[in-house]
Parts: structure tokens; C-alpha cells; sequence
């Protein structure tokens, strides 16, 4: 079977001092959001986003924190993919701490499906400088779907996704735990926003904006949460070859 691996696109959050593909939804009750899509070999476009008819494991490195704080970081992890998964309708399954720190074009070699590390700038390759304390992404495949009656439909699916966090910086400049601003859990958010396949927006009333401010919601906002359905379970399945997963 032909298929192709795609690493998309990376998103990365920034803390300020004080085009995507998707159009912003234009009722004013519902903010901006963006959702990555693939041109597929067939010319059509898709959504990238996970199954949703699997169960996605997920795993954590605390290694870059203080072990007093570990315990209360797990439980913000745990929180956070929680509500990830009451927006989107995904299912996930913890399974446990690991030493694996995120690695530019190494997520096939993951222990789980979604990797989110603590850990510092000079552990990992994906870029923790300039003021930005995450990155979030996703790879997945394409493949050709072929059918019975001889027809072939191309497909796509992410099957890996990460979120490394800056764990030198973090404590320093965000507060701990969820609420509005800046703070740990928000960051955290952000980036698994990336892992499912939202991308930045330029509307500073929602978390994928670019810059983590004071202003930022607490948690994920309206068209965040418009996002997170358009990635979602109510997309329905995706027929994903065991050989990708």
C-alpha cells in the first residue's frame, strides 16, 4: 500500500510582556478558529485529526520539574486532557511517566500516541528560545482507501502528537494551575490544541492565539471550542490501517 508521513505544521506559544487554512466562524457568540487541512494526492482537501473511534494513550515526563511539584503537575496534565477530551469527544488513556522528551521527527518512536514533557531547551530540538515556553504538533499519514467496486478514496489521519513545555521558564514567568491569563494550565492547553489539529489564530479572545496574555481566556474559548468539534468525534471514524497506527 502506498502512504506518505507528514509532519504538520508546529505550533508554538509565546508569553507577551503585559492564515491558516480554516475561516473564522463569523457569529459573533463564536470566536475565531483554525483547523489543520492536507491537500491530498487526489486534490481534495481534509481535515487532518485523529480516529476518534480509538483510544489515544498518552504519556508524561516530570522530569524537568521539581519533584515536589510533580505531583500537582500530573493532576494539571490529567485535568487538562480531561477537557480536551469533553470538547472533542476523543478518548485517552494514561500510561504513566517516561524519560522520552519530544524530538523533531522522532514521534514514531514515542512510548504513546500523545508525548507531553517537562523538560528544558537543551534536551529537546524542537525550539524552546526567544520567550516561547511550548511547542505542540502532530504527524500523520495519507493513505488511498480502496474499495470493492474497485474505487479509491485517499484518507488521513494524525496517529502521533506531542506537546513539549519549558520547565526551566515556566514557574518563573506563568502562574500555577488553570484560570484566566497566563497561566501553567493554559499554556498546557494550548499546545494539546496543536496535538489535535488546531492551529493559531489572530483573535486574542481565544487560547490558540499566538501570545499567551492577560486577557487570555480561562481555558479554551469559543471558536477554540468550535475547533476542538471540527477535529472531533461527531467527524465520525477513520478507517486507519493497523500497519499505521
Amino acid at each position: 500500500m502506498f502512504m506518505s508521513r507528514i509532519a504538520a505544521a508546529l505550533g508554538g506559544l509565546v508569553l507577551a510582556a503585559t492564515t491558516i487554512l480554516a475561516t473564522a466562524t463569523p457569529s459573533e457568540a463564536v470566536g475565531a478558529y483554525s483547523v489543520e487541512q492536507v491537500v491530498l494526492p487526489s486534490g481534495q482537501t481534509t481535515v487532518v485529526r485523529w480516529d476518534p473511534c480509538r483510544t489515544i494513550t498518552y504519556a508524561v515526563n516530570l522530569a524537568g520539574l521539581p519533584a515536589s511539584r510533580r505531583g500537582e503537575v500530573l493532576w494539571e496534565v490529567q485535568t487538562a486532557v480531561q477537557n480536551l477530551s469533553e470538547w472533542t469527544g476523543l478518548r485517552f488513556s494514561y500510561q504513566g511517566t517516561t524519560a522520552a522528551v519530544p524530538q523533531v521527527g522522532a514521534s514514531a518512536s514515542q512510548p504513546a500516541d500523545l508525548l507531553i514533557a517537562y523538560t528544558t531547551p537543551w534536551q529537546t530540538d524542537f525550539d524552546l528560545t526567544g520567550g516561547r515556553l511550548g511547542e505542540g504538533g502532530n504527524s500523520y499519514y495519507t493513505w488511498p482507501q480502496r474499495y470493492s467496486d474497485g474505487s479509491t478514496r485517499w484518507e488521513a489521519a494524525i496517529t502521533r502528537g506531542w506537546a513539549v513545555l519549558d520547565a526551566s521558564d515556566m514557574y518563573q514567568l506563568l502562574r500555577p494551575g488553570f484560570g484566566y491569563g497566563t497561566t501553567t494550565g493554559n499554556l498546557l492547553l494550548h499546545e494539546l490544541g496543536h496535538a489535535v489539529g488546531l492551529q493559531h489564530v489572530g483573535d486574542y479572545s481565544q487560547l490558540m492565539a499566538p501570545v499567551l496574555t492577560a486577557s487570555a481566556p480561562n481555558g479554551y474559548g469559543s471558536g477554540d471550542g468550535a475547533g476542538l468539534a471540527r477535529v472531533g468525534s461527531s467527524y465520525g471514524c477513520i478507517d486507519v490501517p493497523s500497519s499505521l497506527e
